[in-house]
């Protein structure tokens, strides 16, 4: 029987090897619901590897990932999606021909006969921008993405996540381009 310490995620001894390179070796991770941990090291420490690995971009050699105590296998991104696990890209990813709302809830409108409840996904988008606060709560939901400066589109990216009610977010180098009020928004 496996005990997990009251721990929401264990990672336990993973390792990922790259031609000529061996990234991770025998790694273990372990995340209380509600902890925020950062991982620092230097540039090839294997900080990205290890999140990647949890979130499904790429598959560990060795190693087992146990969730709320049970083994779970993240084959994709979509597998790590469905036990509640993503991340923030580090390269923005919104579609400049869309609009705010459409971007953070995109791919999941809410829709009826397939027609999208504009209203209602505007009131959703309104409630998550709300939860971020600060400036953004400014922002008007018909903005195309085009028209955001770089600090805008990466909250929207932070609150296209938010609004997926992820157990686990990964984020790499999240504050990058943020101001430091939006970074202590961010981790509140």
């Amino acid at each position: 029987m496996h005990h997990n310490n009251g721990n929401l995620l264990e990672m336990k001894n993973i390792s990922k090897y790259f031609p000529g390179v061996q990234a991770l070796k025998n790694v273990n991770f372990n995340l209380k619901s509600g902890e925020i941990h950062a991982l620092v090291g230097e540039n090839g420490a294997g900080k990205s590897t290890l999140i990647k690995i949890l979130c499904g971009v790429y598959q560990k050699d060795s190693g087992d990932i146990f969730l709320n105590g049970k083994p779970i296998k993240i084959t994709d991104v979509n597998s790590a999606r469905h036990y509640g696990i993503t991340f923030v890209p580090q390269e923005i990813e919104l579609m400049n021909g869309f609009n705010v709302a459409e971007n953070i809830y995109v791919g999941r409108y809410p829709s009826k006969f397939g027609f999208i409840k504009w209203k209602e996904l505007y009131e959703e988008t309104n409630k998550i921008k709300e939860l971020f606060g600060g400036s953004i709560t400014n922002i008007d939901n018909n903005i195309l993405a085009e028209e955001l400066t770089i600090a805008s589109k990466q909250i929207i990216e932070i609150l296209k996540v938010l609004a997926l009610n992820m157990k686990i977010v990964c984020m790499d180098e999240p504050t990058s381009s943020l101001t430091r009020e939006e970074t202590e928004r961010l981790f509140n």
